[in-house]
């Protein structure tokens, strides 16, 4: 669709081009001005309706770099959503395998050892020792991730 309205405006163009240089021999070979004055408003009423076919032809090209735009952008964000869910289902998996290794190291008793892998843990992905207590768990850790996240 897009080529065929690229080359209807081309055609459309060259057309209009052809008319004028067809009044401009006219005008130029004539002897005879009564006969050319007859023709002269057919003239300017075709290249009239071939101008208004060059406007709508101008304009049916520009929707289509629209939609080829806005197509160009869904698929960059598409992309993007998709590396997004990559990233996450990777860090879901290493949370995973973190916490059943602390599951397994509860269950057999080895506090110690679990403390130590929940330090190393910690060591790896916190980037302060300071923590902020807010008095639940959940806001505790949103309100540290957040400071972490907006010192990087």
């Amino acid at each position: 669709m897009d080529r065929d309205s690229n080359w209807f405006v081309i055609a459309t163009i060259l057309l209009q081009t052809l008319i004028i240089i067809l009044i401009n021999n006219n005008i130029a070979t004539s002897t005879d001005l009564g006969t050319l004055q007859d023709k002269i408003p057919y003239f300017n009423f075709f290249v009239l309706a071939i101008s208004i076919l060059n406007i709508v032809a101008i304009k049916k090209v520009e929707e289509n770099a629209k939609y080829k735009m806005k197509a160009l952008l869904f698929k960059n964000h598409l992309d993007q959503v998709e590396n997004l869910l990559k990233s996450l289902r990777i860090q879901k998996h290493e949370y995973i395998r973190h916490m059943q290794t602390i599951q397994s190291l509860v269950e057999l008793d080895r506090i110690s050892e679990t403390k130590d892998y929940i330090d190393g843990i910690t060591k790896l992905n916190w980037i302060n020792d300071d923590i902020y207590y807010m008095g639940h768990p959940a806001l505790t850790g949103l309100i540290n991730s957040k400071r972490s996240a907006a010192e990087i």
